[in-house]
């Protein structure tokens, strides 16, 4: 499917499409990148190989496709790129039907703009039709520049992945503590059920739970199910409330097992939510505003 190597970019990214947009379509027309990336995950029922493969670059697939299909929904009036951090359906997005001859020309037309757009920004001569610009599906393994957001994330992700396992504890202890626990404590203890700290949640000004965290970093490992029932065993009479968090991700038997039925539920923070979380709270990012030069705008008055 998606990762196998032998497909062009096109023909990986391109199935991606009509999910992000029906995902959307089930959330209300709105979602977090985290968010429709999941579902679409879940909708197409990618493997756990698939769901962790990466480019030679070392950039997730899936992600990175997801993202492209966002951007080819967005150059086409599907997607509103209004809101820096939310993917929105525009009012056509709602309503219009995607069929392969219509991908397929968007796919064309889209790789004629970039070529456009980087011959413009360099300055260099035309260059000579490529054969994408015929059959988008026969080109194999082009690679394709990740959108800014993507690669700050990809960045942000590889920060957190190089710190050390008490480093990364002790981030995880600073981004709960802005999620709202207090008295947090990492236990700092080897062999104690795999719990690195725990903390308090008051809700309401009166009622207060016990939370149980965990914190595993990982460069590509995703966790597995057995992970979650270990550290679910460790919770057992010490509290109902567990955390776990990962610079990688949760394969689908790890996520089914977080909230098994007649069993105690875990909450699971994978690496592109800690993204996300740095995102809202403003821990360690500093917002900036960026502007792109819309070429094919000024085209118009030449």
């Amino acid at each position: 499917m998606a990762s196998k190597k032998s497909k062009s970019i096109s023909a990986r990214f391109k199935q991606y499409v009509v999910p992000v947009q029906q995902t959307l379509k089930d959330m209300g027309g709105v979602g977090t990148p985290a968010e429709v990336t999941s579902r679409v995950i879940s909708y197409l029922g990618l493997s756990e190989q698939e769901q962790i493969a990466r480019s030679a670059t070392g950039v997730t697939l899936v992600q990175n496709d997801i993202a492209w299909a966002r951007n080819l929904l967005r150059e086409n009036g599907i997607i509103s790129n209004a809101q820096r951090g939310l993917w929105k359906l525009t009012p056509l997005g709602f309503v219009f039907q995607i069929d392969e001859q219509t991908l397929d020309k968007w796919i064309r037309e889209s790789r004629t703009r970039n070529a456009e757009n980087r011959k413009l920004k360099s300055g260099s001569p035309p260059v000579p039709t490529l054969p994408y610009a015929q059959d988008p599906l026969k080109v194999e393994e082009l690679e394709e520049p990740e959108e800014p957001e993507e690669i700050f994330d990809e960045q942000v992700l590889r920060l957190l992945s190089s710190m050390t396992a008490l480093g990364f504890e002790r981030f995880c202890q600073a981004l709960l503590h802005r999620c709202g626990l207090r008295n947090i404590e990492l236990t700092q203890q080897s062999g104690d059920g795999g719990v690195d700290g725990f903390g308090e949640l008051e809700v309401a000004h009166l009622i207060r739970f016990k939370v149980i965290f965990q914190c595993k970093k990982y460069d590509t490992k995703p966790v597995g199910s057995p992970d979650i029932r270990n550290f679910r065993g460790a919770m057992d009479g010490r509290t109902d409330k567990g955390i776990f968090l990962t610079t990688s991700t949760f394969t689908p038997d790890a996520k089914k097992e977080a909230v098994r039925d007649g069993a105690k539920p875990i909450e699971l923070v994978d690496g592109q939510r800690l993204v996300e979380f740095l995102k809202e709270f403003q821990l360690g990012l500093t917002p900036v505003t960026a502007y792109e030069i819309d070429h094919t705008y000024f085209r118009n008055f030449q």
